[in-house]
């Protein structure tokens, strides 16, 4: 067997172009999804002013596979938040008014 090297590093030797995904991963498992949970409820409960919600990902309607974002969004106002919530196909995953 070969070295063991990391593929991003492997794309960006041979100047293989890599996604730029703001997704953690695209189909989340439920130990990941909770984490992503008490991730937001804590980074809420550190602001002297909550935001109303914290986005952590999106669910793909048709195939239940959830997308966790590399960064939390947090929205200030439902109405900020609702914008969001538009997006065909898709629902959020959120932490709201903890």
């Amino acid at each position: 067997m070969g070295d063991v090297i990391c593929i991003n590093e492997y794309k960006r030797r041979h100047g293989i172009a890599m996604p730029r995904s703001p997704y953690y991963t695209l189909n989340a498992t439920q130990e990941q999804l909770s984490c992503a949970y008490r991730t937001a409820v804590l980074k809420m409960k550190q602001h002297k002013n909550p935001p109303y919600a914290v986005l952590i990902g999106y669910e793909n309607i048709k195939t239940g596979h959830i997308k966790l974002l590399k960064q939390i969004r947090m929205y200030s106002s439902q109405e900020a938040f609702e914008s969001m919530s538009g997006i065909g196909g898709f629902r959020c995953v959120a932490v709201v008014k903890v």
